[in-house]
Order: C-alpha cells, then sequence, then structure tokens
C-alpha cells in the first residue's frame, strides 16, 4: 500500500518538473550592453534629447511536456524601453540577465531613434509597446522634426516587415550581427542623423 501511494506521487514529478521547465522563463540568459552616439551627419556635433525606442523580443515553439513541435513559433517582447540622448549624445543601454523560457530564444532586437507614428491607438502598457503596436511604415513621423529617424536592427533572422526598407527618405537602417546579442563586450556604435530638408 505504501509502495503504490509513493509510485503515485514520485512519478508525476518528472511531468511536473517539465512543465515547470518549459511553461515559465527560468533560464537566465546575457544581453550585451550597447553604447549609441548620436551626432549630426553635416558636423559630427553630438545630438542631446533624441528619444529612442528599444525593443527586444524572443521565438520559441510550443511544446509538450518538454517535447518541441514544428510550429507555431511563438513570440515575446521581453524589453520594451524609452531613452534620451544626454547632452554628449549619448545613450547606453545597459547589460542585462533576462530569463527564458526552455526553447526561448533572443530573437530580435530593435532601436528605433527619432521615429515616431502620426496615428496612435490608445494601447495599455508603456509608450514604446504603443509605438511598437502602432507601427505603420505609412504613417512615421519624426520626433524631432529637424532630422530624419534611424533604425538599428540585430537579429538571427534576416530584416523583416518590422523594418520596411521602402522608406529611406524616412530612415537610415544599420544591421548588426544578431550572435552579438548575448555577448558580454560592450558593442559602440555611431549613428550619424541627416538634417529633413
Amino acid at each position: 500500500m505504501k509502495i503504490g501511494i509513493l509510485l503515485v506521487i514520485i512519478l508525476p514529478l518528472p511531468v511536473l518538473i517539465f512543465i515547470l521547465v518549459t511553461a515559465f522563463p527560468i533560464i537566465p540568459n546575457n544581453l550585451r550592453e550597447i553604447s549609441i552616439r548620436i551626432v549630426d551627419k553635416g558636423n559630427d556635433e553630438p545630438i542631446a534629447n533624441i528619444l529612442c525606442y528599444y525593443v527586444l523580443e524572443t521565438a520559441w515553439l510550443k511544446n509538450i511536456v518538454g517535447i518541441p513541435l514544428s510550429d507555431p513559433v511563438n513570440y515575446r517582447y521581453i524589453g520594451l524601453e524609452a531613452f534620451r540622448s544626454n547632452n554628449d549624445g549619448e545613450i547606453t543601454i545597459k547589460n542585462k540577465i533576462i530569463f527564458l523560457k526552455l526553447y526561448e530564444r533572443i530573437f530580435r532586437e530593435r532601436i528605433y531613434i527619432n521615429l515616431g507614428n502620426q496615428k496612435k491607438k490608445k494601447v495599455e502598457g508603456n509608450e514604446v509597446k504603443s509605438f511598437i503596436v502602432n507601427f505603420d511604415s505609412d504613417n512615421l513621423s519624426f520626433i524631432n522634426p529637424h532630422y530624419k529617424g534611424f533604425i538599428i536592427y540585430s537579429g538571427i533572422d534576416k530584416v523583416n516587415t518590422q523594418v520596411p526598407l521602402n522608406k529611406t527618405d524616412y530612415y537610415s537602417l544599420l544591421v548588426l550581427n544578431g550572435n552579438n546579442l548575448q555577448s558580454c563586450k560592450t558593442q559602440n556604435v555611431i549613428i550619424r542623423l541627416e538634417e529633413t530638408m
């Protein structure tokens, strides 16, 4: 009798552990620091008070008790932050430890510099989430009207529809190596914003 009760308690334990490990973000991952210096393209003078939206997205396959399925892929925003450049035109996005699910991976990072939306639907949450939900290449605007926008893209995928390539009159694009996202080294980037005419 005692052995039967013990088996009922012990046998489901590995299944519960699998469910807990795969359902909740508990695996720590280091995300590299990025230091951005924003300057005027014409004279290389630093530009202060430029708004940047930081978006970090992960992807993972659904799984059943720890066994990954081939479809569908799920996505999750785990970093939605806004930054402003200081008087030296600098923004530092500090390295951090992020927690991922068992089959979850850092998928892509996007940094939108001096870009906003003309049309905004009200969205629960912060201003970055509102920007992403409303992101539409036909309604882009410049937060600082004197300069065009800029997008920094890092990811394991190719540049996708979140970075419309047909809007180069609105912004410039810099694609960084997505493999560096989990590096321990600080990544330094200089962004030269073009003036609007």
